[in-house]
């Protein structure tokens, strides 16, 4: 039996509304997001909407150099 293939409702961030933060520092660190912790390893990036940076945890390790932005 062949099952319809279901598209979701919600809209997935656009590329353009997204960008990469990279860690920067020789620490694993935890971010605490809404949705919950996510641990971003040392030297790796991951891609976030842009919303990420209205949180204050993000600001101040991007302020101190530990996070970088890469559109």
């Amino acid at each position: 039996m062949k099952l319809p293939f279901r598209r979701s409702t919600a809209s997935a961030p656009s590329a353009r509304g997204s960008l990469w933060l990279q860690n920067s520092s020789s620490n694993h660190l935890i971010l605490h997001l809404p949705g919950g912790d996510f641990r971003l390893d040392q030297g790796r990036r991951q891609r976030f909407d842009r919303a990420v940076l209205s949180l204050p945890q993000v600001a101040a390790l991007i302020d101190s150099g530990q996070l970088t932005i890469q559109d």
